[in-house]
């Protein structure tokens, strides 16, 4: 349950993780209240008045704040801040090693070779064809819009990972860098993945009545006016919830969708001098991020497809 709990503060809930917060089931009073998760992630509610909808906000706190590592110092070591930080000292100290043992790079440097591309096994071909390809891909009906925003989010974190791993966005030094990826991190987590979810939520809802009373008394443009007045009256409550649920699922994917141009801008702003100066296997990264987001796109775009189609079948008289 989400609230309540042992803990004597009520201002203060413990939750298993943070799906047990329903942000359509907030009351005003528990905008002040702090959750914890059972991994002691913390989190607090805000109302966004851009968004009009209250929104989860992540406590973030220092992993060098004496009792949090603590408590935390074995996860430490798989913390991805301090990998990418190992990694980019190896390679430094690779770079020095060939410059002293085979003068590589140092004075009286030899020629640079040309880099060439190792040839791809057929695991690693199948693997970018399942991260890129949505050519087979095909929505019918609502259960198809499930298993594609499934896999969406499954590829969104594929892209996000790639992004990171490329390094191009350096977050260790570049404070620009780490807002730009920190903006990615939310909106693929908040506006893309969690929207999807709320969007699913909202949809099912509406079936089960908890909009029936706004229905009634919706004005409603001369299309669907028309269509509700050849209705019978027995069936007239079902058709507008279909309705509604198809404008409200329509209309929110076609707000996620413009959630991609932002994450596509601040990817398009990084120059290209920046992008050849990591090596050809970080390139190849980045590119598969950009290409696997923009895969996710497509997908978004299909389902808009699908549900405006689906609402001019409501309206056929």
């Amino acid at each position: 349950m989400i609230f309540g709990g042992n803990n004597t503060n009520k201002d203060i809930v413990h939750i298993n993780d943070i799906n047990e917060i329903r942000l359509h089931k907030i009351k005003p009073s528990d905008l002040g209240k702090k959750y914890i998760d059972k991994k002691g992630q913390e989190y607090k509610l805000k109302y966004d008045p851009i968004k009009k909808k209250v929104v989860i906000i992540k406590i973030i706190k220092s992993v060098l704040d004496g009792h949090f590592v603590t408590d935390k110092y074995d996860n430490i070591a798989t913390d991805n801040v301090i990998k990418y930080e190992v990694k980019h000292k190896m390679g430094e100290m690779g770079k020095e090693f060939l410059k002293e043992k085979y003068n590589i790079n140092g004075d009286g440097a030899e020629a640079p070779h040309q880099e060439t591309k190792a040839p791809e096994s057929e695991e690693k071909k199948q693997e970018k064809k399942e991260i890129t390809s949505t050519d087979g891909i095909e929505i019918t009906h609502l259960g198809d819009v499930t298993r594609v925003t499934d896999k969406i989010a499954e590829r969104l974190e594929m892209g996000l990972k790639s992004i990171l791993d490329s390094n191009v966005f350096d977050e260790r030094y570049g404070f620009d860098d780490k807002l730009a990826l920190d903006d990615m991190r939310r909106i693929i987590k908040a506006d893309i993945i969690e929207e999807f979810k709320n969007l699913k939520v909202n949809y099912e809802d509406i079936f089960k009545g908890y909009n029936d009373s706004k229905l009634k008394t919706k004005l409603y443009g001369d299309e669907i006016k028309a269509r509700l007045a050849i209705t019978p009256e027995a069936e007239r409550m079902n058709v507008m919830r279909q309705i509604e649920a198809i404008e409200v699922y329509r209309k929110g994917t076609k707000n996620i969708l413009k959630a991609y141009d932002d994450i596509e801008y601040k990817m398009s702003i990084i120059s290209e001098d920046k992008i050849k100066a990591r090596n050809f296997h970080e390139r190849q990264k980045f590119s598969d991020g950009k290409v696997c987001i923009q895969s996710c796109k497509n997908d978004t775009s299909k389902i808009v497809t699908f549900f405006d189609k689906e609402f001019k079948k409501m309206l056929k008289i």
